[in-house]
């Protein structure tokens, strides 16, 4: 998916359970359990939560988010992200989570 949060243009990412991450992110997720998902930002290797309006298909908008305008410092870790999630858009589910995970 593209995922964006404030401040941050949309950016390359997985939508994840909380139940796999640290118990930080598990008591945020607690808090946010109602209008959110818990997504892993490519490359940035950090999760957030971002609504449903912030979320949307990765491959249906993927021309119009490589078309967004991102800030210089940000532009590496945004090519790499998108690299990054465009080979994990090829592999199964069970590949991805298997990449996370280590």
């Amino acid at each position: 998916v593209w995922a964006k949060i404030e401040g941050y243009p949309f950016w390359p990412s997985l939508v994840w359970d909380p139940r796999n991450c640290s118990e930080e992110v598990q008591r945020e997720a607690v808090m946010n359990i109602d209008n959110s998902y818990c997504v892993y930002f490519y490359d940035c290797r950090e999760y957030g939560f971002t609504t449903s309006k912030n979320t949307i298909s990765f491959l249906e908008n993927e021309s119009a988010m490589l078309k967004q305008k991102i800030k210089k410092s940000e532009k590496e870790g945004f090519d790499l992200a998108y690299k990054l999630a465009k080979i994990d858009s090829r592999k199964t589910k069970e590949e991805r989570l298997q990449f996370i995970k280590n």
